[in-house]
C-alpha cells in the first residue's frame, strides 16, 4: 500500500511538471520524465527557471551596456567617399526598432552615448541598403 501511494505521488508530481512545462512552452514529455526522476525538485526548477532567466538576462544587459558605452569612440572618420553631414540618418537599436530621422550631429551623439555600436545597422538616403556602422566609419 505504501509503495502504491509513492507511485501515485510520483506520477502526480510528474503530471504537474508536464502541465506547467506545457504552459511555459517547454517539452511536457521531457518534464514528465524529469518529474518522475527528480520529483518535487523538478517542479521547483520549473517554477524558478523563468525568474533565474530574467535575472541573468538583466545582469547581462547591464554588463553589456557598460561594455558598449566604453566601446563608443568620441571621434570617427569615413571609410567611404560620401559625406553624410547634411543627410538624415537612421539606425536600428538593440530592440530592432528603427531610430531616426536625425541629423548627423544627433547621430554622432547617439554613437558617443553608446546607442550606436560598430555592429549597428545605419542608413541615409545616399545608401542603397542598410550597412553596419563599422563598414562606413573607422
Amino acid at each position: 500500500m505504501n509503495q502504491l501511494f509513492t507511485l501515485v505521488l510520483c506520477v502526480a508530481v510528474a503530471g504537474a511538471c508536464a502541465y506547467y512545462a506545457k504552459r511555459q512552452g517547454r517539452s511536457p514529455v521531457a518534464w514528465f520524465v524529469l518529474g518522475l526522476l527528480f520529483g518535487i525538485f523538478a517542479l521547483f526548477v520549473l517554477f524558478f527557471l523563468p525568474m533565474v532567466r530574467l535575472f541573468l538576462a538583466k545582469r547581462a544587459r547591464k554588463k553589456n551596456m557598460q561594455v558598449q558605452k566604453s566601446e563608443a569612440p568620441s571621434v570617427f572618420t569615413w571609410k567611404i567617399d560620401s559625406c553624410g553631414l547634411d543627410k538624415m540618418w537612421y539606425y536600428v537599436d538593440r530592440e530592432n526598432k528603427q531610430r531616426g530621422p536625425m541629423s548627423f550631429q544627433a547621430f554622432k551623439k547617439a554613437r558617443e552615448e553608446g546607442d550606436v555600436l560598430s555592429s549597428t545597422y545605419v542608413w541615409n538616403e545616399d545608401l542603397s541598403d542598410w550597412k553596419k556602422f563599422d563598414e562606413m566609419f573607422i
